[in-house]
């Protein structure tokens, strides 16, 4: 008989890291390691013929499955920490460290290191080209976006089309750029526009857009009490929360290089988890 020896959860950690399913067959779980290791191989795959296959315009989908393939990573280097506890209590087994141990762990926590230190660089991308979460810190977007709402942007929207009327669209606010907002673009540049009797005109035309005739806008501010003429470039925002939305009407338009993308998702809390418009 075979006498089974102490197995450290933080070595079945490091070898997780190394290959999915490795901490797991480790700590004697072996069918669950062979199961977590193929599943990975295979969405590893799956991720690698979809980027060749598809183009930029798939990026949104594309963060979105590698935030699921790094939750389900996450979740691999836990199971395989807690499945080396449970070997040890199951077993009556006390911890006992030799050199190499102490040696291999010294290592792995250098290669922890290391990865997090990669993963920084590959998150920033996202954040920076993909997809980036933001949280609602106001009223102004009631009742489509309210206070504590976590949304997702997509910061590829732009990059290939113009921002279109009736966009929910997340910028630096012009006056002080290390505060960002959120609000529906209504004008582009070159276009005039006018807020009368609660509705909006474009160029002298009613806008007819649901998600822009059924607000009822007031007329205040500098900027929203007469006809506009948005400059070229730049772009004209208001809150569908027109009595207290601090927006375009107030400070002007919007240049297009203070825009960050388009939100399309509010994913907290749950209960309004869901598509915004």
């Amino acid at each position: 008989m075979i006498k089974e020896q102490f197995k450290e959860p933080l070595l079945a950690v490091i070898y997780s890291l190394i290959l999915p399913g490795l901490g797991q067959i480790y700590s004697r779980r072996v069918k669950r390691g062979i199961v977590l290791l193929v599943i990975s191989i295979i969405a590893g795959l799956l991720a690698y013929f979809y980027v060749i296959h598809h183009t930029m315009k798939s990026n949104i989908y594309m963060a979105i499955a590698m935030i699921a393939v790094w939750i389900f990573g996450v979740y691999i280097i836990f199971d395989s920490y807690f499945c080396a506890k449970a070997f040890n209590n199951n077993n009556n087994q006390k911890r006992q460290i030799s050199i190499v141990k102490r040696i291999v762990l010294n290592f792995g926590i250098v290669l922890f290191g290391y990865v997090f230190y990669l993963c920084n660089p590959i998150a920033n991308y996202v954040r920076v080209n993909m997809v980036q979460a933001f949280r609602v810190t106001s009223g102004s977007m009631a009742p489509t976006l309210i206070k504590g709402d976590r949304i997702l942007t997509d910061k590829s929207a732009y990059k290939s089309t113009e921002p279109q009327r009736g966009d929910i669209v997340v910028f630096y606010y012009p006056e002080d750029t290390t505060k960002i907002f959120v609000d529906r673009l209504i004008a582009s540049g070159m276009e005039t526009v006018e807020i009368k009797e609660g509705n909006v005109y474009i160029d002298g035309a009613l806008v007819t857009d649901p998600r822009i005739k059924d607000v009822n806008y007031i007329n205040r501010g500098d900027y929203g009490s007469g006809v506009f003429d948005v400059p070229k470039g730049h772009y004209f925002m208001l809150g569908d929360n027109s009595v207290s939305s601090h927006d375009s009407r107030y400070w002007g338009s919007v240049p297009k290089r203070n825009i960050q993308g388009k939100a399309f998702k509010i994913y907290y809390p749950f209960n309004r988890s869901g598509a915004v418009e």
